[in-house]
């Protein structure tokens, strides 16, 4: 059975936080008067060149609606395991029980990992053994998405069957269902209920404006110099206040040679190259964007969150400014996908990373985003076992034992690993009630091949709505300490544009609603910053293997291993990373 603190462990994201004020003012019930410069004079991004992914064939004419609380896509399930293994349970499955009406939507081909497996330019021992076993069989491992007569057969009966099934027939294959990544935009449920994020208000009652009195010269100067990139209470890349461009970093480094995928939200009418020229200092944050999925619809969600994945590149690029950002669209405009259009946009990703077996260039994944887990109506007890059953037959040890797996969640998190990415997650949260409760980080930021960032506030502690985590960066806070008792909860409205100090929250860039610089808050925004630094180490020539190490270093003055993400031991983790600390000896060598 699924428990509400598994429930939350694996959970509900609330990584996609949906209450933004902008640098300069906010839209109240009644606007105040404005001296600002309109919004026009943040122009369009510029066009460069970049060849975005292909889209995935049979997802792109797909269409599905999300409800409010849904953690399952309806009526689809996902299978993994060798191609003909899966087709002979589908076989089975169909003429057994012809009301399942098994139908495949899209499917997922693997064969460019035997390829690289016979280079020797995969770490076996990280990836799902069934890769390993299909390619010494000469098979193919696939995962496959299935559509199914839900309204005829409920899921629990179906994953029973198909469990039966596969065990029969003696196959490793394991079936999921196809969960809800990002947001969940629930209209109807209390926001503070343990059934939605309390940061998961579903958009921003502060309306986006244009940024800065001074138009984008001063914005950019907020930006460069705000909390989170000093010394008292960030990550110690800027050398004091009033930093407003690149010029005073205390490091040297700028992530040249290393990649950053971002899977999130995007802003972008169209795939291709942005670059923001005019939005600040040179070098500019420059873009590459694809769309390779098509994504779910969210039923009677309307705002739009889509700044969520420029916002995070954003942080990266403060960071490491001459990295390689590519956005990779994997959540709709209100902030949700699916788990299969997730694992093919990976999957596109590393296909064309490593054409004709070749090697993955140093890469650092960002995922500010995780998988929602349902409840055990949703999911009852029958539907849990038939997954732990087939999970055992196939012979996999999950990355999450004392939870209820999600193989097919877990298969891109292994080949990234494999291939070298460093991969560095938002832990979620999901923490900001009761008081003091600090929840476990969610999936797949729990898993031990990544690395789990919470979000810290200006005391350098753990800010109240984070979830526990390996390392913290800086996330903003919520805590309001003028009431009693004290309560977390968010307070952009407290923030001004003059303000880059601001304790409620950190900025980066937005686009789609208006264009600007905003404040937003969340362990998602902690994460680039993690991810930059990564990109950092892999530039200074460091392992990817090594790279948690040498996080870790940065913090505590020695090489050691990430700990797991613990509430009851330590919340913060090893505490909030140091970037100068970080890229000296003997954390590099």
């Amino acid at each position: 059975m699924i428990s509400r603190g598994q429930i939350l462990r694996i959970g509900l994201i609330g990584l996609i936080l949906a209450l933004v004020l902008v640098l300069v003012g906010c839209e109240f019930a009644t606007k105040p008067p404005s001296t600002e410069v309109p919004p026009t004079a943040f122009v369009d991004p510029v066009s460069v060149d970049f060849v975005p992914l292909p889209p995935v064939p049979g997802l792109q004419d797909r269409v599905i609606t999300i409800r409010p609380g849904e953690a399952i896509v309806d009526n689809e399930l996902v299978f993994s395991g060798q191609g003909s293994e899966i087709d002979a349970v589908i076989a089975t499955a169909n003429n057994e029980r012809p009301e399942l009406a098994l139908e495949v939507v899209a499917s997922l081909s693997f064969e460019y990992i035997d390829e690289i497996i016979a280079a020797g330019r995969l770490k076996q021992e990280l990836v799902d053994p069934r890769f390993v076993a299909s390619a010494d069989a000469g098979g193919m491992f696939r995962i496959d998405l299935y559509r199914y007569a839900g309204d005829a057969v409920p899921l629990d009966e179906a994953l029973t069957v198909l469990a039966r099934i596969a065990s029969d027939l003696e196959t490793k294959v394991v079936v999921d269902p196809n969960y809800v990544m990002g947001f969940n935009p629930d209209l109807s449920a209390n926001p503070w209920g343990l059934e939605g994020s309390p940061w998961g208000l579903e958009g921003s009652p502060w309306g986006l404006e244009g940024s800065g009195s001074g138009g984008p010269a001063a914005a950019s100067d907020y930006f460069w110099s705000q909390w989170a990139f000093g010394k008292q209470f960030g990550i110690s890349l800027s050398d004091g206040p009033g930093v407003a461009d690149l010029t005073n970093r205390t490091v040297d480094g700028t992530g040249r040679g290393v990649q950053v995928v971002v899977f999130d939200t995007s802003p972008f009418p169209a795939p291709g190259g942005y670059s923001f020229l005019g939005w600040g200092p040179p070098p500019e944050l420059m873009v590459g964007y694809s769309a390779p999925v098509s994504l779910p619809n969210s039923a009677g969600a309307t705002t739009d969150i889509s700044d969520h994945g420029l916002f995070v590149a954003g942080l990266v690029y403060a960071v490491a400014p001459a990295s390689n950002i590519h956005l990779i669209k994997v959540l709709n405009d209100q902030g949700q996908g699916d788990l299969f259009g997730f694992i093919a946009a990976v999957n596109v990703f590393v296909q064309s990373a490593v054409q004709g077996g070749g090697a993955l260039e140093p890469t650092v994944v960002n995922l500010s985003l995780g998988a929602q887990a349902p409840t055990d109506a949703e999911l009852p007890a029958a539907g849990q076992a038939a997954i732990q059953q087939m999970v055992t037959n196939a012979g996999i040890n999950p990355l999450s034992p004392s939870l209820l797996p999600i193989v097919a969640l877990e298969a891109p998190i292994r080949i990234l690993r494999a291939l070298g990415a460093v991969i560095v997650a938002a832990s979620g949260n999901d923490s900001a009630v009761p008081p003091d409760f600090v929840a476990p980080a969610n999936v797949p930021a729990g898993y031990p091949l990544v690395i789990a960032v919470g979000a810290s506030n200006q005391a350098r502690g753990l800010s109240c709505f984070s979830n526990a985590a390996s390392l913290a960066a800086p996330g903003g806070e919520g805590f309001d300490l003028s009431g009693s008792p004290a309560t977390c909860s968010p307070h952009f409205n407290s923030c001004i544009g003059s303000n880059p100090d601001c304790e409620y929250g950190v900025i980066s860039y937005v686009y789609r609603v208006r264009k600007g610089y905003a404040f937003w808050a969340g362990s998602s925004f902690s994460t680039p910053m993690v991810s930059g630094l990564a990109a950092l180490l892999l530039e200074a020539g460091v392992a990817d293997d090594a790279a948690g190490p040498a996080l870790a270093c940065g913090i505590t003055g020695r090489l050691q291993a990430l700990p797991d993400p613990a509430p009851a031991a330590t919340p913060l983790g090893l505490g909030v990373i140091r970037v100068p600390e970080t890229l000296q000896a003997p954390c590099v060598p």
